[in-house]
């Protein structure tokens, strides 16, 4: 059985593997003093290994200097992982890879830009919602863990901002300095892994909330977002069931 995001990857895998008939060939003409995008690096995910192997596993040197001298990597995505509950890791494992894979692309004369981003609040800070919006209950009621999705209490912003800046100082005082921060992995989803669900205008209110707090602290880090796919259901255009350009706009409205 495949889940709704398999499911559309096989939609977009058949996609691209129909190519069209001869009779369906056009030419193409590219105005190369045009300019649409720039494209910064090219980059991946986590270590040499799951987080949740052993430490010596996801630090490897040999694996370090093929991703930099082979892969050509530029830019490096890495999971905070909120402490108080059950992790795939720590920090004290993770700190080692960042150093290496950073003193090694140093080396390499390659200014690696890591991106982190968080899967999860910490549960402390979470809060069971029915409508994806606000809390079911006052007090809050907290889940057990930062799996299965739920939301971030609202009242717990402020605390979100802290939480992210101190995982920007652990990365500054490891010699690792992020490029960016995201506050949310897929923010669309429930997930059985850690998660945490913020519907389009929960997530532009928070980013509104805790944008000014984290560049007070680090001026420079930049605020990476959404993470999420275009659409909720395959087969449907952007805008049948929510705005047209999904999270983005909600962010650009928002004053």
């Amino acid at each position: 059985m495949f889940d709704r995001k398999s499911t559309c990857a096989l939609g977009v895998l058949a996609a691209l593997t129909t190519w069209p008939s001869p009779a369906e060939a056009a030419d193409l003409t590219i105005d190369r003093a045009t300019t649409y995008q720039t494209i910064e690096g090219f980059g991946f995910f986590g270590g040499a290994d799951v987080w949740w192997s052993s430490a010596s596993t996801v630090l490897d040197q040999a694996w370090t200097a093929q991703v930099i001298d082979d892969l050509g990597i530029s830019m490096w995505r890495n999971e905070y992982y909120a402490a108080g509950t059950p992790q795939d890791a720590t920090w004290d494992k993770q700190r080692p890879v960042v150093q290496a894979l950073v003193n090694y692309a140093s080396q390499r004369g390659v200014k690696l830009k890591i991106i982190l981003t968080a899967w999860s609040p910490p549960a402390s800070m979470k809060c069971l919602s029915n409508d994806g919006t606000t809390c079911n209950s006052s007090p809050p009621t907290r889940p057990a863990d930062t799996k299965g999705g739920n939301i971030l209490d609202p009242a717990m912003r402020s605390d979100l901002a802290a939480w992210l800046i101190a995982g920007a100082q652990m990365y500054h005082d490891a010699g690792a300095d992020l490029y960016a921060v995201s506050f949310q992995n897929e923010p669309l989803f429930k997930e059985d892994y850690n998660s945490c669900v913020y519907k389009q205008d929960a997530y532009a209110k928070t980013l509104a909330a805790i944008g000014p707090t984290i560049k007070a602290a680090f001026p420079n880090l930049k605020l990476f977002g959404s993470e999420n796919m275009l659409g909720t259901e395959c087969g449907k255009s952007p805008g049948t069931a929510f705005d047209p350009y999904w999270y983005t706009a909600n962010i650009m409205n928002l004053p």
